[in-house]
């Protein structure tokens, strides 16, 4: 299973490092786990790398909506990270 997952993680990368080249314009949102609760209102975009949490799959879905017509967000890397979630960083 460990090697599956770090197989993943290569391609999801190989295939980020393309959209990034290949002059498109993207915002890449990269969720940590996901749960089935409703929307808090707390999970944000972040460009930080360390940031990691779970979030609702709601919340996921009003920050990728959000990140279609925020300027600051295209051609960028972000992560889905709510800062209450006592299980992140």
């Amino acid at each position: 299973m460990k090697d599956r997952l770090a197989e993943v993680i290569v391609l999801k990368n190989q295939a980020e490092d393309y959209l990034a080249k290949s002059g498109l314009d993207y915002t890449i949102i990269r969720p940590g786990g996901l749960r089935n609760t409703p929307d808090g209102g707390k999970a944000i975009l972040t460009p930080d790398h360390k940031a990691f949490s779970s979030i609702s799959r709601i919340e996921l879905a009003r920050l990728t909506v959000a990140a279609i017509d925020d300027p600051t967000a295209h051609n960028q890397i972000l992560h889905a990270y709510d800062p209450s979630d006592s299980a992140g960083r």
